[in-house]
């Protein structure tokens, strides 16, 4: 007897749409699992270069300006990559539960016999996200407080040279000699 025979015709076609459901339901969460990683690494790496960017600008206003929006930005990057992360997991996940159903309704063993610690991944994960997002935030509070006090060193500095020229009997108002 072929195994044909065996099984109903209802139950050939079962298996056959199964089958063909459990290789969509394993693409679909190689696709999610793929867009994690590559997403994560796009922002990883911008956040990279924004950050090289950042500590080669300049002390001036301008560059004060620039820099804070640059941490703006790659705090935003991150948080969209880590919330993005969390629901592509979440279909991915959903997806290798539909696979062990239907593994186990056929007599198969791919996924069901797998065995991964649960969450490391994630938590490391975690882990470099809040470093990215710490170091966005002391970046910024740098760049402010280098900012305060280029100022205030350059605020006394012309301070001095005021004085000092007064003292001299010279004054200067944008660039023009006013006393002497």
């Amino acid at each position: 007897m072929c195994p044909e025979e065996k099984i109903g015709i209802e139950d050939q076609s079962r298996q056959a749409v199964l089958l063909v459901e459990y290789q969509a339901s394993q693409a679909s969460a190689q696709h999610h699992d793929q867009l994690v990683w590559t997403a994560t690494s796009i922002i990883w790496a911008s956040n990279l270069v924004l950050l090289g960017f950042i500590l080669k600008s300049p002390v001036t206003l301008m560059g004060m300006i620039v820099s804070l929006t640059l941490c703006l930005l790659g705090i935003i990057l991150i948080t969209f990559v880590w919330i993005a992360q969390a629901q592509w997991r979440f279909v991915r996940k959903q997806k290798y539960d539909r696979c062990k159903i239907i593994e186990e309704e056929l007599g198969m063993k791919q996924h069901r016999e797998t065995v991964w610690p649960v969450g490391s991944q994630t938590r490391i994960y975690r882990i470099i996200m809040i470093l990215f997002v710490v170091a966005w935030t002391l970046v910024a509070v740098s760049i402010v407080l280098n900012f305060i006090t280029y100022n205030n060193s350059n605020k006394d500095r012309m301070e001095n040279c005021i004085i000092s020229e007064i003292e001299y009997g010279i004054l200067y108002r944008g660039g023009e000699k006013i006393y002497s």
